[in-house]
């Protein structure tokens, strides 16, 4: 098989990686700052729970292609391999973190006294820090980072 640039496979590689590249961007959690907001809303991490399992989809199907595909691959390519490999692990990761964030904020907070909150003051829709920082464990460098 050729490594031609006009091959349909490789474009949609180049398309992927926009797409990863893109989404990095958009799903960063951070403030200017650097730090995690004060309050993240469960929607934003439902939302960012489907935007990461799509990518998990389709970078896996990539990745499954190009194993069935390049039986004897380039240097090169072989490189490409392995960084899809990572970003195949990187965002099924990024997936399950999202979606324990977004149960995590939509959780009711634990009072030391018998009573419960209720959904109608609202202390279930949003996460601090300190649950962000649970959820997401220790950082790693992205498959992205390591592309560029």
């Amino acid at each position: 098989m050729t490594e031609s640039a006009s091959d349909p496979f490789l474009e949609r590689l180049q398309q992927l990686s926009t797409r990863l590249k893109a989404a990095c961007d958009h799903l960063e959690l951070l403030d200017a700052t650097g730090h995690v907001p004060s309050t993240v809303p469960v929607g934003t991490m439902l939302q960012h729970t489907v935007t990461a399992q799509s990518l998990s989809r389709d970078t896996t199907l990539l990745a499954t292609e190009f194993t069935t595909r390049f039986t004897s691959p380039s240097d090169h390519l072989s490189k490409a391999h392995a960084q899809l490999l990572t970003a195949v692990a990187d965002t099924c990761n990024a997936t399950t973190l999202f979606a324990q964030t977004a149960r995590t904020a939509a959780t009711p907070p634990r009072h030391a006294g018998p009573r419960t909150p209720t959904a109608g003051n609202g202390s279930w829709s949003s996460i601090t820090p300190m649950d962000a920082a649970r959820c997401a464990g220790p950082p790693r460098p992205s498959a992205l980072q390591a592309a560029t």
